[in-house]
């Protein structure tokens, strides 16, 4: 773990000054705070029990950032954001994983729900802020898990624990800029997240489609 903070750091360090030297031919700067909000789809993805016992989900997020002044190969910007990701219970995907398929076993689930607190760095691959732009984005943060208890009877009583779970988190991801005023600009967004929870760290895949907003 420490070799993937000192190398996240490394990034950072040496992608400021390239993402956010003023171009020569510059009049003025752009920078400026935005906020942002987005919604999408998860995925879970591992470990396989949340793959296999849970179903795609949706994301809700918010968060605020600073932007830098574009350079030669583009520009970045450092954001904080909270995302709220929520994934159903699915039974047939449970029966099928525990060999559950008898007609006289009841099933209680509820869905999985993951709450992440993220500082992250955004690199956008273009010279201004008015075309359409990829970009990269990683970051650290928090991550809660709550996944609720999870009830078989019938012939036997099964119960499955609640995990209820707070740990260290990462994120990476990939995504388009799609400017459409000076000051608003939607955006289609991939990440993927990683919580270092106990046993078995838990991953998941969301896909988020938001706008940003210069204030």
């Amino acid at each position: 773990m420490k070799y993937l903070l000192a190398a996240a750091f490394l990034i950072v360090a040496y992608s400021y000054p390239v993402f956010s030297q003023a171009d020569s031919v510059s009049v003025q700067p752009d920078v400026r705070w935005e906020i942002m909000y987005s919604a999408g789809l998860s995925l879970p993805y591992l470990p396989k029990d949340f793959k296999q016992d849970f179903r795609t989900g949706y994301n809700a997020g918010i968060g605020a950032g600073y932007s830098f002044t574009p350079g030669s190969f583009g520009y970045g910007g450092v954001y904080g954001s909270i995302q709220f990701n929520s994934f159903g219970f699915d039974e047939s995907g449970f029966k099928e994983a525990n060999n559950l398929h008898r007609q006289n076993y009841s099933i209680y689930g509820s869905a999985t729900q993951i709450l992440t607190v993220t500082a992250q760095f955004k690199g956008t691959f273009g010279t201004d802020k008015k075309s359409i732009a990829p970009y990269f984005t990683f970051g650290i943060g928090y991550l809660h898990i709550f996944s609720p208890p999870i009830m078989v009877s019938g012939d036997t009583t099964l119960l499955i624990g609640e995990k209820d779970e707070g740990a260290f988190s990462w994120i990476g991801g990939l995504g388009v800029d799609f400017p459409v005023t000076d000051h608003l600009t939607i955006f289609l967004e991939g990440r993927y997240g990683l919580g270092i929870t106990t046993f078995k760290s838990t991953q998941y895949v969301p896909i988020s489609v938001g706008i940003r907003s210069g204030i």
